[in-house]
């Protein structure tokens, strides 16, 4: 029994020694929580403040965030009604620039009709211009050659003309000297008439009356051929003497050069 109280005691030793221990040991692992968790508790305190700060600043943000997005929505409603008020009045100029449009259509139909019109009678009245401007130019082309011929054969025919009066003019002036030369060669023959001749012949030669003279017929009185020669033509009968060759020769070379002219040819026996 001893024993058994003895083993009991001692087993109730070993027991509180054990719990003892156990009980240090749970002082130990207390203190140890504790201590883990105080720091714990710190270290969740710091973050918690931190996290509190954080969330704060965060909600500080999103405040501000939020005044941001109502400030944005605001704008966003303004925009919206400004863009709707913008896409009803572009919706209205569409439709005004829809009827303006019809109505520039319908302008420019009726203005393409004036302008046709206009054009087609401006065509007309140009063709007929032209063709009356053509038919001018070809009456005045006409007109203007005709002239131009007219003027060619005017110079032609004045050139042929001067022509003839310069030839006449040689002529006349050869004339003159042949007829000075036969004056002298007359007063000369006169002369050696005066005392070669018979007194009858000499008296004959000084009444032979003057050119002019025989030209002049009274009224009523006629001549007859013998009167209508020219003096020097009688005096050259009545001395005998006969017509140069050269003059012969210059008047048929002028019927034959001018056969049609005009001009007034002169006759060396008148």
């Amino acid at each position: 029994m001893s024993e058994q109280i003895e083993a009991l005691t001692k087993s109730a030793q070993e027991n509180e020694i054990k719990m003892m221990e156990e009980l240090q040991q749970i002082k130990t692992d207390y203190q140890n929580l504790k201590v883990s968790k105080d720091f714990d508790i710190l270290a969740y305190k710091v973050l918690s403040e931190a996290f509190l700060q954080e969330l704060n600043a965060s909600l500080q943000g999103n405040k501000k965030d939020l005044e941001k997005m109502n400030t944005l929505q605001s704008k966003n409603k303004t925009l919206q009604e400004t863009v709707a008020q913008m896409i009803q009045e572009l919706q209205n100029m569409k439709t005004e620039n829809q009827n303006e449009r019809e109505k520039m259509a319908t302008a420019y139909q009726q203005l393409k009709a004036s302008h046709d019109i206009q054009v087609q009678t401006y065509k007309i009245l140009s063709e007929t211009y032209l063709q009356d401007l053509n038919k001018q130019i070809k009456a005045s082309f006409q007109s203007e050659k005709q002239y131009l011929e007219k003027t060619n054969f005017l110079q032609a025919e004045n050139k042929t003309l001067q022509d003839i009066v310069a030839q006449k003019t040689q002529e006349l002036s050869e004339k003159q000297k042949e007829f000075e030369q036969m004056e002298s060669s007359q007063g000369h023959l006169k002369a050696s008439l005066e005392v070669e001749v018979p007194s009858e012949a000499l008296f004959l030669s000084r009444n032979i009356p003057s050119g002019e003279a025989l030209q002049q017929v009274s009224d009523g009185e006629t001549t007859t051929p013998e009167e209508n020669k020219s003096f020097w033509k009688r005096t050259r009968h009545l001395l005998g003497l006969t017509k140069p060759k050269s003059w012969k020769k210059k008047n048929i070379s002028n019927e034959q050069t001018h056969p049609h002219s005009h001009t007034k040819h002169y006759n060396i026996n008148q």
